[in-house]
């Protein structure tokens, strides 16, 4: 339970190399496990020997030992998607590791779930994905209408940019054939007629908007649940990474915090669309929620158009002189080689990170050093997506396929995250994937060690997130800590969180 404390509070724990430093230098040179950390009010005032905390810390205070337990900086999950993964939290999990894979199983599963609902309840999937499935295809409008003629039905993919929608909820969204697409949408069409088939990329934010708003009545109480559940994962900082976030949205979360601060801090991407309403405020509620970068997806089509460029370089005109930086969403080595060419070729553009960045060459990592762009990555996802990566990719690009070790080596930097609910909310699962787990056919030759995986989750994921005085332990850092039952370096995948510490209050235990 969260609670205020004016005490002085000592914490014991055996520190992991290169996650702390010594604040005091005559203890620099002391290697002592554990060691003691002294925290005053949300800051660590002390790193160094549990003997000389001891001697420093001021009574009446407290103290958390886990002498024989290791201590880390919280984990900062750069890229996340609160909305998307609330709802899978609560709804029809239809995922490839649910056990779906194939078309006819996803209907039969949901036709089934819809035996419980009532004449006129929205039904909500998750998690489905046709590329993970054996037949590679994706259920249609009229397939849903047969199995739901009284049910509005919501499939969300599994990438949280497309939905599936059946007629009645097309119709909640007030969305027809002659429906306006808004920027970075597509809809479907049957080829031969015309007609919306249900599949829409790019309009969740406007879906959720009347779906959400008509069947979901407690969105707080839902959400804040689900950023509860994020702090039994070690995450002490999750960002919000929707394209579309607006003044809304930020008022949303903002009644959750002030009514919960023993949740995580939050970091808020904002839309272009504030370029010309109101802006995120910098910070509040004393940093526990943050204005983040503005949020831009790049298309992901074959071919780029005049049209395409002209409307970029407005975009990221206009966020220079607003002095936004950006995080980039990009996906394919198209437009990867589309958008370094882009930023050769004109000056005062305020990149600051990519998104994803699956497939990058040696010398498209020297350029995005070159331009200080950080990349931010999801190792879960070469576990969780592996059968459709091992569809798609070539041989060729397997080769430049994730080259986390190469950016590191060249002196990039990386930063990793979860995607949720892309992939599962678990970084020491992703720690694991990265280094010592990394799948066989996954281009395995770029495992990172396990140090430079918690570094990216901590570290280095405060620094691309323009976080001062996280992500390390160190004196006049902010308390975020996290306990864990197992060595990190050792045995990342068995590795358990048993106390989660934000602002030095304990705000989980096991």
């Amino acid at each position: 339970m969260f609670h205020s404390n004016s005490k002085e509070l000592l914490i014991i724990g055996k520190g992991v190399a290169g996650t702390f430093d010594f604040s005091e230098g005559a203890f620099s040179k002391e290697v002592d496990n554990p060691i003691g950390i002294i925290c005053r009010n949300d800051e660590i005032v002390f790193v160094g020997s549990v003997q000389a905390a001891k001697k420093l810390v001021k009574k009446p205070y407290e103290i958390i030992d886990h002498s024989n337990e290791y201590v880390l900086p919280g984990f900062i999950d750069s890229h996340t998607h609160c909305f998307a993964s609330m709802k899978y939290e609560n709804n029809l999990d239809v995922s490839f590791a649910s056990g779906i894979e194939t078309k006819k199983e996803l209907l039969y599963k949901i036709h089934e779930a819809l035996k419980m609902k009532k004449s006129g309840e929205l039904l909500i999937a998750v998690g489905f994905d046709e590329g993970m499935t054996n037949d590679n295809v994706y259920p249609t409008r009229k397939e849903l209408d047969e199995i739901a003629p009284n049910n509005p039905i919501q499939i969300l993919h599994r990438t949280g940019h497309a939905s599936i929608l059946n007629s009645l909820a097309l119709n909640l969204c007030k969305i027809n054939e002659s429906f306006d697409e808004l920027q970075g949408s597509y809809l479907s069409r049957n080829i031969q007629s015309g007609a919306l088939d249900g599949y829409i990329i790019g309009l969740n934010g406007y879906i959720d908007k009347y779906l959400l708003n008509e069947y979901l009545t407690d969105m707080n109480e839902l959400m804040a649940n689900w950023l509860r559940s994020q702090l039994s994962q070690g995450i002490t900082t999750l960002v919000n990474a929707n394209y579309d976030a607006e003044m809304e949205d930020w008022l949303f979360f903002k009644r959750i915090l002030e009514a919960d601060k023993s949740l995580p801090n939050l970091v808020v991407m904002e839309s272009t669309q504030s370029i010309n309403n109101d802006r995120f405020p910098v910070s509040e509620l004393n940093g526990k929620i943050i204005r983040g970068h503005t949020k831009i997806i790049l298309n992901e089509f074959d071919t780029f158009t005049d049209e395409d460029y002209a409307d970029l370089h407005a975009t990221f005109s206009n966020c220079y002189k607003e002095n936004r930086k950006i995080a980039l969403h990009l996906t394919t080595q198209n437009s990867m080689n589309f958008i370094l060419n882009f930023i050769e070729k004109n000056k005062n553009i305020n990149i600051d990170r990519f998104e994803h960045a699956p497939i990058i060459t040696n010398g498209q990592i020297k350029k995005i050093i070159d331009y200080d762009i950080a990349i931010v990555a999801q190792p879960s996802l070469l576990y969780e997506a592996n059968k459709k990566y091992h569809r798609a990719i070539d041989l060729e690009s397997i080769n430049n396929f994730h080259p986390w070790k190469n950016v590191l080596d060249l002196g990039g930097r990386l930063a990793f995250s979860s995607d949720s609910p892309v992939s599962r909310s678990s970084p020491l699962e992703s720690i694991a994937y990265a280094s010592v787990d990394r799948p066989l056919n996954m281009n395995i030759e770029q495992r990172v060690a396990t140090l430079d995986a918690i570094k990216a989750w901590t570290l280095t994921a405060a620094q691309v997130n323009h976080l001062a005085k996280k992500g390390y332990i160190r004196k006049g850092f902010i308390a975020d800590l996290i306990f864990l039952n197992e060595d990190p370096l050792l045995f990342p995948s068995q590795t358990d969180v048993i106390k989660t510490i934000i602002a030095g209050q304990v705000v989980y235990s096991s």
